[in-house]
């Protein structure tokens, strides 16, 4: 049994698969550790300013890989399917470039607003598509009259390091400020029934106060 060992040990075989998954053990190891370490503001706001060069550069040249890991995860809702690691990413995102300037006559990647929340360790980015359809693209109206658009939301998961280990794609939620706008409207819209109210009362009152002098008189 001993010389079996030592025979297995020193086997080249056995010993470069020992060595491959040791190293791949290793990765594994150093992944989990740095997913669990948050990173420091500089890191995020360095991932901000990646993702305000980059963003516009989608339908126009290779975009900025460099602040995401190898082995990036990328859960796409919007398409619903996930790729994992940089070269899938890479080809997914070619790919939707190359169809977007072949379906649209123009079309055009914008940065929103990118904000980093030390909190939870992300970058979240608001997105928007501007394009405009083959068949507007020879109408008589104006370009601005004829734009489209469609607007995504995507969160950045940085990790000790400072680089993205994964990152989703989302159809954009309703707008907190559309929200805060309809809350306004509410607001003021029983502000005003209130104070009518109040003036209806004030009247009835008074005209109770004449009755009652009235009467006494």
């Amino acid at each position: 049994m001993k010389s079996l060992f030592f025979v297995n040990i020193f086997n080249p075989c056995c010993s470069r698969s020992f060595i491959q998954s040791t190293i791949y053990l290793n990765k594994l190891i150093i992944r989990f550790y740095s997913q669990q370490d948050k990173p420091l503001m500089y890191q995020l706001e360095h991932v901000q300013k990646r993702l305000e060069f980059t963003t516009p550069l989608m339908f126009k040249m290779r975009m900025d890989y460099t602040f995401l890991r190898k082995d990036v995860f990328l859960d796409d809702q919007i398409m619903g399917v996930t790729r994992s690691g940089l070269n899938e990413i890479m080809h997914h995102f070619g790919t939707i470039a190359v169809a977007g300037n072949l379906l649209r006559a123009n079309i055009d990647a914008q940065a929103l607003n990118i904000v980093p929340i030390l909190e939870d360790g992300t970058v979240r980015l608001r997105w928007r598509l501007v394009y405009h359809n083959w068949i507007d693209y020879f109408s008589f109206k104006s370009d601005k009259e004829n734009e489209k658009w469609y607007d995504g939301y995507s969160i950045f998961y940085v990790d000790g390091d400072g680089l993205v280990y994964k990152f989703t794609l989302q159809k954009i939620m309703p707008d907190d400020e559309s929200s805060l706008q309809k809350f306004k409207g509410t607001k003021e819209f029983v502000k005003k029934v209130v104070t009518q109210n109040v003036a209806n009362y004030n009247e009835k009152q008074q005209i109770v106060n004449l009755k009652q002098s009235s009467i006494k008189n």
